[in-house]
């Protein structure tokens, strides 16, 4: 199976370059093994299409894998595609869930207090929020809540607004 490798990025962000993993090898085979055999033994192109190729606004698009070819003695490969993520909020973390993005500052908040990202968290904001609850990132050690250190990050000239009354509570 060639499956399209997920990606998610902030709104505004450069897409990074579109990748692929190939599973179902079989006797320890790479890939890079057997397009480096004399003759090739895996020959053409893995190539993406569909809205994740052009995508810029917040949502989620479907990444499809297209097999230019892609042919190799003893295998045949079957596409699956993968996910292009656009968030307003990322949210990076050296344990639990490494990287994952929120339509809000409440939501990255609530994922962190529950425990989804743990050790060093990097909150990157990547467009102008308006949070209609307040957003509150719990003191480490509180409940499900495990962190070194929290980082926010804006990226850009961005603002929070929003209803809520307070807007922001740290370390609760």
């Amino acid at each position: 199976t060639v499956t399209a490798d997920d990606i998610i990025r902030g709104v505004g962000a450069t897409t990074p370059e579109f990748s692929y993993t190939i599973t179902g090898f079989e006797n320890d085979e790479t890939e890079e093994e057997l397009r480096n055999e004399s003759p090739p033994a895996l020959v053409g192109e893995v190539t993406f299409d569909g809205d994740a190729v052009s995508a810029t606004e917040e949502g989620s698009y479907e990444i499809l894998v297209v097999l230019a070819e892609l042919t190799a003695t003893n295998y045949v490969f079957t596409p699956a595609s993968g996910t292009l993520t656009i968030s307003n909020v990322v949210v990076d973390a050296s344990g639990g869930t490494l990287r994952a993005g929120y339509d809000t500052l409440k939501a990255a908040y609530d994922a962190i207090n529950e425990g989804t990202h743990t050790g060093e968290i990097n909150v990157s904001i990547y467009t102008d929020l308006t949070e209609t609850a307040t957003a509150t990132l719990n003191a480490n050690g509180t409940g499900s809540t495990s962190y070194t250190s929290v980082s926010i990050i804006p990226k850009g000239n961005v603002e929070i607004g929003g209803t809520a009354t307070p807007l922001i509570i740290f370390g609760n």
